[in-house]
């Protein structure tokens, strides 16, 4: 939470979010991490995603998800947001 995420803008490629599951504090790991992310290409991962003991955050993802696009990795808790690359739909 007390984080100075400026030293690091634009630093990382790869961010995996995962440790505090209460919502303020992956809120507050999430502001940091799209500052730290690296222009391109470049990966945020959340873990926990649709864990039944911590609902609130699952919401808040499904919530992010309509300010940018995240893709939830099926049969994992796993949901990632890639920048600066683009991930090819598979067609049945």
């Amino acid at each position: 939470m007390t984080l100075d995420a400026a030293q690091y803008t634009k630093k990382f490629q790869y961010i995996f979010v995962d440790a505090n599951h209460e919502v303020s504090y992956v809120k507050k790991d999430t502001e940091n991490s799209l500052k730290m992310l690296a222009d391109s290409p470049s990966c945020i991962i959340w873990h926990d995603y649709g864990n039944r003991e911590f609902p609130q955050l699952t919401q808040y993802l499904d919530d992010l998800a309509s300010d940018m696009t995240l893709y939830h990795i099926e049969g994992t808790m796993l949901v990632f947001h890639l920048k600066g690359v683009e991930v090819p739909v598979r067609k049945p």
